[in-house]
């Protein structure tokens, strides 16, 4: 897995000198933040996420953008429903 957060980047010129292609293999997860800041330096996506916090509740909404998106997201709704209780602690 690949961790990017880009908030700082000062554009998508200055993404070269992170050296993520040292981890672009395939099998790869990549969770990047403030993906707007690598413009199209960076690959597309294949599911966008989006966050937010409405008082002690927090909302997470995943969409797929490409099919293997939507695919990805299928299988997690899919071992999701596997779930029979809560977790354990």
């Amino acid at each position: 897995m690949v961790h990017g957060d880009l908030y700082r980047l000062e554009g998508p010129g200055a993404l070269a000198a992170l050296a993520l292609d040292e981890f672009d293999r395939g099998g790869t997860l990549w969770l990047i933040e403030w993906p707007e800041q690598g413009g199209s330096a960076l690959p597309a996506s294949d599911v966008a996420l989006s966050l937010s916090v409405a008082g002690a509740t927090h909302h997470v909404v995943a969409v797929g953008v490409s099919p293997q998106g939507d695919a990805w997201l299928d299988r997690l709704g899919d071992l999701a429903a596997l779930e029979v209780g809560p977790a354990s602690p």
